[in-house]
C-alpha cells in the first residue's frame, strides 16, 4: 500500500537541558519509526507513559521532534510553510483522550465543529451550518444540538462530537489518542463501531492509539507496541497477535484475560531459554526491557538492540539474529 504518513526516528525529550548527565531530561520518545498507509489502521499499544500520545502528536506536528522527519504524501512537514501547514491541518486531525477538555466550554458544539471549515474552507455562514449539522447526524447526534454547550451532554455524545470536528474536512488522517478510555464501558462499543463505520465510509487512515489490546486486535490492520519510549515490535495484528517475539509483547498479551489461553500457551512453549539477568547500571548503554525480561541475554546489558525482521515482524530484540531476514 501507499505510505501516506512516514515518521524516520523521532526522538523527543522535555524539561532540563543542562549539560551534565543528572540536568538533562530522559527521552520521552527514542528513535520512532513508523509508518501508515492511505485507509489503514495502524495500532499503537504499551503501557501507560511509553511515549504513545507523544508520538501522536509529532505525526501531525502539535509538537516538534528534537530530531527525525515526518513525512506525509512525501513532504517533510517541518519545511512547510505557514500556509501549507494549514492545508495539511485540514488533511490530518487527531481526537483527544478526554472530550471535556478538548472541547471550549464556552462555545456551542455546533460552533465547535464548524470551527475547522472556517479555517480551512470558504463556505458562508450557511453552507457551514449546513454541513455541521449534517455531521452531527452522521455521528449519531441531533441536528438540533448545534446551539447546545458542553456541559449539556454526556461524555459518549461529547466524543461524538469530537469526532464530528475531525472529520468536518474530510481528512486523509485521524490520530485517535485513547479516545473512548475515558468513557463507560457500555459507551465504548458505541463510539468504536462509529469510528469503523466513518472509516469505511470515508476511507480516512488512523492512528489508534491505546493500551487495551484486544480492542486494538479487533481493529487495527498493523500494530506497533512501545516501551519506554521505543518500539519494540511491529507487524500485521494478527501475527503480532498470534505469534509475538519481543518478550515484552508477550507480557503484554499474556496480561489480556480475555485472549485465547490456547494462544497464551502456545507463546509460553515458544519462548527460548535464557536466565534472567540484572539490569546495567546505566540502562542507556543496553535494552531498557532488560529489567523485566525473563529471557535476557549478556549482550542485553551491553547493547541496544536494533530492529530486525523475525517471523514477518519487525522486533528491537537480541534473541533474534541482527541481519534482516525473516528467521524460522
Amino acid at each position: 500500500m501507499t505510505a501516506l504518513l512516514e515518521a524516520q526516528d523521532l526522538v523527543k525529550s522535555f524539561g532540563g537541558t543542562g549539560r551534565r548527565r543528572a540536568d538533562r531530561s530522559p527521552q520521552v520518545v527514542k528513535g520512532v519509526s513508523i509508518s501508515v498507509a492511505k485507509g489503514e489502521i495502524l495500532g499503537i499499544v504499551g503501557e501507560t507513559g511509553a511515549g504513545k500520545s507523544t508520538v501522536g502528536r509529532m505525526l501531525i506536528r502539535l509538537i516538534e521532534p528534537d530530531q527525525g522527519t515526518v513525512r506525509f504524501l512525501g513532504e517533510d512537514l517541518a519545511s512547510m510553510d505557514r500556509h501549507e501547514l494549514r492545508r495539511f491541518r485540514a488533511r490530518a486531525r487527531m481526537i483527544f483522550q478526554d472530550p471535556f477538555s478538548s472541547l471550549d466550554p464556552m462555545m456551542a458544539i455546533g460552533n465547535s465543529v464548524a470551527e475547522s471549515l472556517l479555517l480551512h474552507t470558504d463556505l458562508s455562514s450557511e453552507k457551514r451550518q449546513e454541513r455541521v449539522e449534517d455531521l452531527l447526524e452522521r455521528v449519531g447526534l441531533n441536528a438540533r444540538y448545534y446551539a447546545r454547550h458542553p456541559h449539556e451532554f454526556s461524555g459518549g455524545q461529547l466524543q461524538r462530537v469530537a469526532v464530528a470536528r475531525a472529520i468536518a474536512t474530510n481528512p486523509d488522517l485521524v490520530v485517535c489518542d485513547e479516545p473512548v478510555a475515558a468513557l463507560d464501558m457500555s459507551i465504548r462499543a458505541q463510539v468504536i463501531n462509529l469510528l469503523l463505520s466513518l472509516q469505511s465510509e470515508l476511507g480516512m487512515a488512523y492512528v489508534f492509539i491505546s493500551h487495551d489490546l484486544s480492542l486494538v486486535g479487533h481493529i487495527a490492520h498493523r500494530t506497533a507496541v512501545m516501551y519506554r519510549g521505543a518500539i519494540v515490535e511491529q507487524g500485521q495484528t494478527e501475527q503480532v497477535f498470534k505469534d509475538p517475539q519481543h518478550p515484552y509483547t508477550r507480557e503484554l498479551l499474556n496480561s489480556v484475560p480475555l485472549l485465547d489461553a490456547q494462544l497464551r500457551a502456545a507463546r509460553s512453549s515458544s519462548r527460548p531459554e535464557s536466565a534472567r539477568v540484572p539490569a546495567p547500571p546505566d540502562e542507556g548503554t543496553g535494552c531498557s526491557y532488560v529489567g523485566r525480561c525473563p529471557l535476557a541475554l549478556p549482550l542485553c546489558t551491553q547493547q541496544v538492540p536494533q530492529m530486525r525482521t523475525s517471523h514477518g515482524a519487525e522486533v528491537a530484540c537480541h534473541l533474534y539474529p541482527s541481519n534482516k531476514t525473516a528467521t524460522s
